[in-house]
């Protein structure tokens, strides 16, 4: 239960935020099956439960067929979600970019429930480090994206209005 932020830290300390772990989320199993250390940092934006397991018993359950099975279709949804990150920050718009991420984010960023929410619980500052783009950028295409009727602001929250409206501002 709760809310977990994936980030990495620079050595100037500014930080970039990889992903929002809600419950259902798997996290650490790469360390767990590379045996080399965890990349990023995982720390909890509310308070929070979390399961853990040592390398004992995730070796033991390896040899699970659905287990193991499991994990390579997790180890396969990491691996679309950065290619799909590469390639928005390579091709796509700023504005694009912006409404993608809202738009996962507001499935639970790949949670397994997957149902569509209209809000987006999530900071401007901390949607900004998720994108490594500046607060002021992030700012003013929220700002074009509110006029359009399309998305509303609250407090650390972002109220998705017509996701077809965004999807279309996201084309221009």
């Amino acid at each position: 239960r709760g809310s977990l932020k994936a980030s990495t830290l620079r050595e100037d300390g500014k930080e970039a935020i990889l992903a929002v772990l809600e419950p259902g989320h798997w996290f650490g199993e790469a360390s767990m099956l590379d045996g080399l250390p965890r990349s990023h940092d995982v720390m909890a934006t509310r308070d929070s439960e979390v399961l853990g397991i040592d390398q004992a018993t995730f070796d033991r359950l390896m040899f699970d067929n659905g287990f193991a099975r499991a994990i390579c279709v997790l180890q396969a949804q990491h691996t679309r979600l950065v290619y799909r990150l590469l390639e928005d920050s390579m091709l796509r718009s700023t504005r694009a970019r912006i409404v993608s991420r809202l738009e996962q984010l507001a499935r639970g960023d790949g949670s397994l429930d997957g149902a569509q929410r209209n809000t987006v619980r999530i900071s401007q500052d901390q949607l900004a480090m998720m994108l490594g783009i500046s607060r002021q950028t992030l700012s003013l295409e929220l700002r074009e994206l509110v006029g359009a009727g399309a998305l509303e602001l609250g407090y650390r929250q972002l109220r998705i209005l017509s996701l077809e409206q965004l999807r279309a501002l996201a084309q221009e």
